[in-house]
């Protein structure tokens, strides 16, 4: 696992990466949470789905997760899209719980919902 938060400029932010074969399988990228002062997120978490059921995601959310702990973050959250229930499914299993927040948004000009999920750190 790497830390790449080295290469940017901004010292709030962790991002890590997995990698298979010498290139990048995965990214986690986590940092204050825009909604809640005190608050850590995990922004966002991708696994190359080739790599899905190869553990890369436990340790990517697990790396985000110890970051923001390092960081004094006592709770995290993420926002996911409602009608995902398999990244649902990978966040519970990880220890997250829906807490009731909703958005909605455009993405790609699609209307799209959101589910806050979060987590005590």
């Amino acid at each position: 696992m790497q830390l790449w938060s080295d290469f940017l400029p901004r010292s709030d932010v962790g991002i890590f990466v997995t990698e298979s074969n010498d290139a990048i399988s995965g990214f986690v990228s986590v940092g204050p949470s825009p909604d809640a002062a005190g608050d850590g997120e995990l922004y966002a978490i991708y696994v190359d789905p080739d790599r899905w059921g190869s553990g890369d995601g436990r340790d990517l959310i697990d790396a985000g997760e110890e970051w923001l702990r390092l960081h004094d973050y006592e709770r995290a959250t993420l926002w996911v899209l409602d009608d995902n229930p398999r990244a649902r499914r990978f966040y519970e299993a990880a220890g997250w719980t829906a807490d009731g927040s909703e958005r909605t948004g455009q993405h790609l000009g699609v209307p799209t919902r959101e589910v806050r999920y979060a987590k005590p750190l």
